[in-house]
């Protein structure tokens, strides 16, 4: 007499959590590109009538989550240097992002492990120190840096 062994086997996949968070923000980068995001900008008066951004001052706001000073991003006459415009450019990108998942649920704790990831991945490591984000941070730049 012949029996079949009926053998189940189970197979599971484990998605690892940091692929996850990394897959979240990639479907938020992916929207936030079709989006355009504009300035909520503070202003100063440039000495000739004419009002500008006064970038010293935001900078000055952020300085506890920036690695680098706001003297070495911020020019005297409040322009950014190439490093302040790198600096703005990574931090709009990370709150656009961040600012999404956030949006969706995600808690901040979570938030920061996928745009610490991500910094390296996109040339903006060493510019913020994600770390030191708190929710009152996420706050002002969400401010800054509204839709």
């Amino acid at each position: 007499m012949n029996k079949k062994n009926n053998v189940r086997v189970k197979t599971t996949t484990k998605t690892p959590k940091m692929f996850t968070i990394v897959a979240i923000f990639a479907t938020i980068a992916i929207l936030a590109t079709a989006s355009t995001s504009n300035m909520v900008m503070a202003q100063m008066d440039n000495g000739d009538g004419q009002q500008g951004t006064d970038w010293s001052g935001i900078c000055n706001q952020i300085q506890s989550i920036l690695v680098e000073s706001c003297s070495q991003l911020v020019n005297t006459d409040g322009s950014f240097t190439a490093d302040g415009q790198h600096a703005h450019d990574c931090i709009q990108n990370g709150i656009l992002l961040g600012g999404g998942a956030l949006a969706l649920g995600l808690p901040l704790p979570m938030v920061i492990p996928g745009l610490k990831a991500l910094s390296g991945q996109t040339g903006c490591d060493n510019i913020v120190n994600w770390d030191a984000l708190d929710s009152g941070t996420v706050s002002l730049l969400t401010q800054i840096f509204h839709k």
